[in-house]
């Protein structure tokens, strides 16, 4: 069969759309057979005595029946030709057993249609019904109306409501939140009433306070055990910093791990003693360590000093800073450097500086020694 087979004529009107009420009537489901003797219904069509003579006791069929059937007929044909499709209906659901797999129908709210994908299916899909899923529209698909919701809820409790209504959380259905609360650190969210579910940064860590801020739209993914944010979030989170003042001894061209606190502590995506700052949270950082070196000598002038930060005892690629001097002793190398590493949860920074006099050399130290971080994402 091709496409150009389409009948060219349809039903503008059902069959006997104007006929008078002597004229037609509305066929039953019931046998008529013993209450109207010859009446049509849907369960015996015509009946047998529409085929006997009338001189054997036969009864002529009703016009009334011929014009009710083709009205009933034609009514839904039209309504096909249309392109209409039916709605749930809970009793012609029973009569047939529920609907077949495959099932098309037009959801009470406008422009939305369930697919039956399974068969004998009795419920009701605009009440959350099993067995039936949303197939989307081209308006509502390009509106997101089907994964965007404004967030109704408190900074810690996050709630939003799709329309139509998911079913369930299901691994890997992504939505997009516009928060209205900033973040001020753990924090749950409830879909549509599915339940509450933590919410995590994209590395399954924590979230932080200001990790992300009041009007934000969040992309977010249900990994199968909490809800990942994976993007549309604006960080201001509190950064960590820390100077040590203290003078702190160098030996010649000796590496040597300077102390960036006077005391160990914790942040919201760490912990430090006074020489190693460790990650607890995953995630993208800007790094910037600082210090003042001094150096005394007698000596040929001729002096360098230098100024790294290490990741797990690595140097990060950028961070690695030398200043040299040709001046005559003393001599003084302030330093500093910025970089962006991406960290893993357990990761450890260090600072990490060495002085270098040609000959003849005296003291050196290390002050003002300070590493900042900020978390980027």
């Amino acid at each position: 069969m091709k496409a150009s087979d389409i009948p060219s004529e349809t039903f503008p009107i059902p069959f006997a759309d104007s006929a008078g009420g002597g004229y037609i009537h509305q066929v039953p489901v019931a046998s008529q057979i013993g209450i109207t003797n010859g009446a049509a219904s849907l369960t015996d069509g015509f009946p047998p005595l529409n085929f006997l003579p009338v001189g054997s006791g036969g009864v002529p069929p009703f016009g009334q029946d011929m014009n009710g059937i083709l009205n009933q007929v034609t009514q839904w044909t039209r309504w096909q030709n249309a392109g209409g499709l039916a709605q749930y209906d809970s009793a012609f659901s029973t009569a047939i057993g529920g609907y077949p797999k495959g099932t098309l129908l037009a959801g009470t709210t406008a422009g939305v249609v369930y697919l039956c994908i399974v068969d004998d299916n009795t419920t009701n899909p605009n009440s959350g019904g099993a067995g039936w899923i949303v197939i989307g529209t081209s308006s509502a698909i390009l509106n997101n109306s089907y994964t965007y919701a404004p967030d109704t809820g408190t900074a810690t409790a996050l709630v939003a409501t799709l329309s139509p209504v998911p079913t369930a959380y299901v691994t890997g259905m992504e939505f997009v939140v516009k928060t209205a609360n900033a973040a001020v650190g753990a924090a749950t969210i409830n879909l549509n009433g599915l339940g509450a579910k933590s919410i995590v940064d994209q590395s399954g860590a924590p979230i932080i306070p200001g990790f992300w801020q009041a009007g934000d739209f969040l992309t977010m993914l249900y990994d199968g055990t909490s809800v990942r944010v994976i993007g549309g979030n604006t960080i201001s989170a509190t950064l960590f910093s820390s100077t040590n003042g203290n003078t702190q001894s160098l030996t010649n061209n000796n590496p040597t791990t300077v102390l960036f606190a006077t005391a160990g502590g914790s942040t919201n995506f760490g912990t430090y003693t006074t020489s190693v700052f460790t990650f607890t949270r995953s995630g993208v950082y800007a790094i910037s360590a600082a210090i003042v070196e001094g150096l005394t000598f007698t000596g040929t002038p001729g002096t360098s000093g230098i100024l790294e930060t290490r990741k797990n005892a690595t140097p990060i690629i950028g961070s690695h800073i030398t200043s040299q001097s040709s001046q005559a002793s003393p001599v003084s190398f302030p330093m500093s450097s910025t970089v962006v590493a991406t960290v893993l949860a357990g990761d450890q920074i260090t600072i990490v500086t060495n002085i270098v006099a040609a000959s003849g050399f005296t003291a050196a130290s290390a002050t003002s020694v300070s590493l900042s971080i900020t978390p980027i994402s």
